[in-house]
């Protein structure tokens, strides 16, 4: 292996520490740093000096390895940054996480995701910096999403042509979620999530028989745990997929209640994720707006009812009345059409 450690008065043994204890010693951390596929590097908090940097780091930033163990880190960190960078770094954190911009041997800007863990080296205080590329990063977002997108798109089709109910019912529900993630301020991230959830919500109905979903009257006790059982069916079906989100959890939370009545599991209260709540909120709405195979459609001011007597009790509040907002408001109207 090459020389890339920067010798340090009387240190015999490097230590990295993280929240559970974990240590490595100097040959061990030298080994997992050097071949680490990311760029990382290692700086000295007393003199901000690199002391450790990998070939990632050195094709990355294009200088030679001589060249960046001669660098501190403010030669790195955009100068628009640097206030940021010692801002962190006065309190000593064990990590922090940070997007700035670092500048390479070419003096361009290069925007990045930068994970900072401390170390203990003997009497040294040292940092190592792990580095990402945030368009990398997003690079690899829309992949995963491209391909989520197939995947869904493939099994949304295949129950448009056996369930067009149930499509018609997620994609009314998808736009009813969306007006209400809009209303309570959710991030975008986040609330693209969540909508891909409600679009989904009830995919798990594929493992129902056609003629139960349609049935027009009451359903015997068997038949209505045949339903029922959709929320996990749909988990155990979008679990594998590898989603920037969580939609398998909020497809088998999406008829949870707050005060643990509904199912699959039982839950109480905030055990659930909000996207569940919120699906949770918009799902009730619909279905009671809606003409169903077994009766007429409630109308508007009975699932309206239905949520303000549930409100904090089985419905999340802040859902509540984002969906009351929503639904009074001259501008939202359930849409008509299917994805």
């Amino acid at each position: 292996m090459s020389t890339w450690l920067v010798p340090l008065p009387q240190t015999r043994r490097w230590q990295m520490h993280d929240q559970s204890g974990a240590h490595l010693t100097d040959e061990g951390f030298a080994l997992l740093f050097e071949f680490s596929r990311g760029p990382s590097f290692a700086y000295d908090l007393k003199t901000l000096r690199i002391v450790m940097v990998n070939d990632a780091a050195i094709a990355y930033y294009g200088y030679s390895r001589e060249e960046f163990l001669k660098l501190d880190l403010s030669e790195i960190v955009d100068s628009a940054f640097w206030d940021a960078v010692q801002l962190q770094l006065s309190s000593k954190p064990l990590l922090f996480n940070m997007d700035l911009s670092h500048t390479d041997s070419a003096g361009r800007k290069r925007q990045v995701h930068t994970i900072d863990r401390a170390l203990s080296i003997a009497s040294h205080e040292i940092r190592a910096v792990q580095v990402q590329d945030l368009n990398e990063i997003d690079d690899l977002r829309q992949a995963a999403r491209r391909q989520l997108d197939a995947v869904l798109n493939t099994v949304l089709s295949m129950m448009r042509m056996r369930d067009p109910f149930t499509d018609r019912h997620q994609f009314r529900v998808a736009a009813l979620v969306t007006a209400m993630l809009r209303e309570m301020g959710i991030p975008s991230e986040e609330s693209t999530g969540i909508v891909v959830g409600a679009t989904v919500h009830d995919i798990g109905k594929q493992s129902v028989p056609s003629e139960i979903l349609s049935f027009a009257g009451r359903l015997s006790p068997a038949a209505m745990e045949l339903v029922r059982g959709h929320s996990q069916a749909g988990f155990d079906l979008i679990e594998a997929i590898d989603a920037p989100w969580p939609i398998a959890q909020m497809i088998v939370e999406h008829h949870e209640r707050l005060d643990g009545s509904g199912y699959p599991h039982g839950l109480r209260s905030d055990a659930t994720l909000l996207g569940s709540r919120v699906i949770a909120v918009a799902d009730t709405a619909e279905a009671m707006m809606s003409h169903r195979p077994y009766r007429a459609a409630l109308g508007q001011e009975p699932a309206l009812a239905e949520l303000d007597a549930g409100r904090g009790l089985r419905y999340d509040d802040e859902a509540v009345t984002a969906c009351f907002t929503v639904i009074r408001s001259n501008d939202f109207h359930f849409p008509d059409g299917v994805l």
